[in-house]
C-alpha cells in the first residue's frame, strides 16, 4: 500500500453521507444550544461519517471490482478484437474499465450505447467533452486512432449485476453495427 505525505488537507462535510440512526440522534442533541455545541456536533458527525465512509469504501470498491471483472470477462469471451486499456490487477481504479474495439470509433459506440440507455464515456474523466483523443491513452503509448477508440465504463454505487449483463447483451450488436459501417 502506498502512502503519500500532504502538507495540508481540506475536508468538507458535504462529501460524506449524513449520520444515520443513533448517531443522527446524538448529533441532533448536541446541536441544540450554543454555536460551540453546534460546532462540536458537526465535528463529531463528520468524524463518524468519515469513519463509516472508510468502512463502506472498502466494501464498495470490492463490489465494483467484481462487476468490472465480470464485464471484462464477458467482453473478452464474446468480443473479437477487444483490448483492455490499462492494468487488469492493482494498482487500478476498482470501478472503471477502459476498452477499445478494433475497427470501432469510440464516439460511434458512445452514441449507440446512449440510444440503448447505457451510460459510458470516451476519453478520460478529467478531460470529458474534449474532442482530442484521450491524453491518458496517448501517454500509455496508443496512437491517435487507438486513443479515440477507447470507451470507458464506470461502475457506480447503484450499478447491478443485471446492468453489466445488459451491457454484455447489447454491446456485441452495436460493435458489429459500427464495424459494418
Amino acid at each position: 500500500r502506498r502512502t503519500h505525505a500532504a502538507s495540508a488537507t481540506s475536508l468538507a462535510g458535504r462529501s460524506v453521507p449524513p449520520a444515520k440512526g443513533p448517531m443522527r440522534r446524538l448529533v441532533r442533541r448536541l446541536t441544540i444550544g450554543s454555536m460551540t455545541s453546534a460546532l462540536v456536533a458537526g465535528l463529531v458527525g463528520f468524524g463518524v461519517a468519515a469513519r463509516l465512509a472508510r468502512v463502506e469504501q472498502e466494501r464498495a470498491a470490492a463490489a465494483a471490482a467484481a462487476l468490472v471483472d465480470r464485464l471484462w470477462a464477458g467482453l473478452e469471451a464474446t468480443m473479437p478484437g477487444v483490448a483492455r486499456n490499462g492494468p487488469a490487477d492493482a494498482p487500478r481504479l476498482p470501478n472503471t474499465l477502459n476498452v477499445s474495439f478494433a475497427g470501432c470509433a469510440g464516439e460511434s459506440l458512445l452514441v449507440l450505447l446512449d440510444l440503448a440507455g447505457i451510460a459510458a464515456s470516451v476519453g478520460s474523466a478529467c478531460a470529458a467533452g474534449a474532442p482530442e483523443p484521450s491524453h491518458v491513452l496517448r501517454a500509455m503509448g496508443h496512437d491517435a486512432d487507438a486513443a479515440r477508440s477507447g470507451l470507458r465504463f464506470s461502475i457506480g454505487a447503484s450499478t447491478t449485476a443485471a446492468d453489466v449483463e445488459r451491457v454484455l447483451a447489447v454491446l456485441p450488436g452495436l460493435v458489429a453495427q459500427v464495424r459494418a459501417g
